[in-house]
């Protein structure tokens, strides 16, 4: 009677010669091939070519690519993430829901690009259109922020919202009465807040969403094609076949499998993309245990 092998090593190496396991340790909710399937679909197509052109034909203004990213994205999220969760179906009520908040993201995005010159020209003294669409794009943004990373980071946002209007001269006094003086302040009014993130380079449109829309974009994109093609398993492969069957093995092949994936693309966020799905599941399926 032998005894079974417990060790990360011997589980690699018993796996030897044998396709590895499904590596998804949750299941991942896909959009129904349904209207909004197909639209997520075309919107990608669209937003990947939109990338390229941005990138390499010719570069946008930060108030024009950006928005425009950002619209892409915000869509998209609407209609493949669900009011209730991914993987539940819409009711008529949510249908309508999402559909004034994908407006609510066209006007997002395409406000500043259509009306930037007017909108230069009057710095500071902002009109009610601007308060309204600002405000609107807070909304939206939230919204969608909840759908895709879920409540935590959400609350986390609004409770810095009514901390910047906590304040005498705020929108909240009642608020600021009950700050602690080391962290108090004036307040803001609502006005203020929402123009300065949305029609400014200091909020939403900032260095941030500037990066994201450029060069994490473009990595990503690269990264997702290596790994259809095929070409991103090839470095995991490799690790592997170097790695795998030494002490530490397969941890020692995601450092190896990221280096190598790295050595192409040169973002971390298309390492985490590309190999992450693979590593990641595959090392807490042998037993090594997150931090």
């Amino acid at each position: 009677m032998t005894q079974e092998a417990t060790t990360p090593e011997a589980r690699v190496a018993g796996t030897a010669g044998s396709a590895l396991p499904p590596i998804d340790d949750q299941p991942v909710a896909t959009v129904e091939r349904s209207f909004s399937g197909i639209t997520v679909a075309i919107l990608a197509i669209l937003l990947c070519l939109f990338q390229m052109y941005t990138a390499g034909v010719e570069p946008l203004g930060l108030f024009y690519q950006r928005p425009l990213h950002l619209l892409f994205i915000l869509t998209m999220t609407f209609l493949a993430v669900p009011l209730a969760g991914r993987g539940r179906r819409r009711t008529i009520p949510e249908w309508i829901l999402d559909g004034l908040f994908i407006v609510g993201a066209v006007i997002t995005g395409l406000y500043l690009p259509l009306f930037l010159d007017d909108i230069v020209t009057r710095v500071g003294f902002w009109t009610t259109t601007d308060i309204w669409v600002s405000g609107i794009a807070l909304l939206t943004l939230l919204e969608a922020c909840r759908r895709v990373v879920g409540n935590g980071i959400t609350v986390v946002a609004v409770c810095f919202l009514l901390y910047a209007m906590a304040g005498p001269r705020g929108e909240l006094p009642w608020l600021g009465a009950i700050v602690p003086d080391l962290v108090s302040h004036r307040g803001f009014d609502f006005n203020r807040i929402s123009t300065q993130l949305f029609l400014t380079q200091e909020g939403i449109f900032g260095l941030p969403l500037g990066v994201a829309a450029t060069y994490v974009f473009s990595f990503v994109m690269f990264g997702a094609v290596l790994e259809v093609t095929g070409a991103g398993r090839f470095f995991i492969d490799l690790a592997y076949a170097l790695t795998g069957s030494r002490r530490g093995g397969p941890a020692k092949a995601s450092v190896v499998a990221s280096m190598t994936m790295g050595s192409i693309t040169g973002a971390s966020i298309a390492n985490v993309v590309t190999t992450g799905p693979f590593t990641i599941p595959l090392m807490k399926r042998l037993g090594y245990k997150p931090v």
